[in-house]
């Protein structure tokens, strides 16, 4: 989520509020304040004092705003009118944070310490809504470019994970050299039974021929740990070359962290029919 989008999700949670649909107004408020929290703790987010203050208030108020909303028993300790006060700052913050939310390249020495990506190659070819996703790449004429979308990873307790992202890297064969820059994808917001929905992918930067022979490409499941402030590798997956050539969906078996980029030491995170699911589309240029 960049954060030029909080001042509309705040509108947005604040309308429900205004309208009585308080289940909604409370969902909203709630999801805001992980997306602020998950900012806060950002290595690579270096926040000035008053953009703390402002966060940090406009989590406590919204946090406060929701249990108010969502149970009788609470006090209505902040009202719909100072939320609405804090929209100007909010405006103002996402503003100055703007630049901070492109998605980069993930440093693979402390991967699971990074929530978000520094400045990359792929910065053009990763995108939410997976539409001409191809387009955004230079392409060479008589080679084949491909795009991979994730629809969705299931897991059995897919509602418990926040701020769930992934990382997308393409190795070669041996799996110990990056091919092209990692990436991470959009946070993921959507939850359907048990599954987190992503309905965003990447495009590979380079084409087919450009890229080694046995190219495998590795999709890490993560979520932030309040608790513990850092963000964790919950699973992994991934898919070689062949399969994305002669597949345009593709169900991939999820295996326990760590990640083994190796594929010598694979164990099934479950037994239960569920997988990470791909869309492949290829392009001859």
């Amino acid at each position: 989520m960049k954060a030029d989008q909080w001042l509309a999700d705040l509108k947005r949670a604040t309308d429900f509020d205004a309208w009585g649909q308080f289940i909604e107004a409370a969902e909203s408020y709630q999801r805001l304040c992980r997306q602020i929290s998950f900012t806060m703790v950002a290595p690579q987010i270096n926040l000035t004092t008053n953009q703390k203050e402002l966060c940090n208030s406009l989590v406590t108020k919204m946090n406060l705003r929701a249990n108010s909303l969502g149970s009788p028993e609470h006090p209505e300790d902040v009202t719909l009118d100072e939320l609405r006060k804090l929209l100007p700052e909010v405006e103002c913050l996402g503003k100055e944070l703007e630049t901070c939310f492109t998605c980069t390249t993930v440093s693979t020495s402390r991967p699971e310490d990074i929530p978000f990506l520094e400045d990359s190659d792929w910065d053009d070819y990763v995108v939410s809504n997976g539409i001409d996703r191809l387009k955004a790449v230079s392409m060479e004429e008589g080679k084949t470019y491909m795009s991979i979308e994730v629809e969705k990873i299931g897991l059995k307790d897919a509602h418990l994970h926040r701020n769930p992202f992934l990382t997308i890297s393409v190795k070669d064969a041996s799996g110990s050299l990056d091919v092209v820059p990692c990436c991470n994808t959009p946070i993921a917001t959507n939850v359907e039974s048990n599954y987190v929905l992503f309905r965003s992918g990447v495009a590979l930067p380079k084409s087919i021929q450009d890229l080694p022979e046995n190219f495998v490409v590795f999709f890490e499941f993560k979520h932030y740990k309040a608790r513990k402030h850092k963000i964790s590798t919950k699973c992994f997956s991934f898919v070689d070359r062949n399969i994305l050539l002669k597949s345009a969906s593709v169900s991939l078996e999820l295996y326990r962290k760590p990640t083994d980029f190796k594929r010598r030491h694979l164990n099934l995170l479950t037994t239960k029919p569920l997988y990470l699911q791909l869309s492949v589309s290829i392009v001859q240029a």
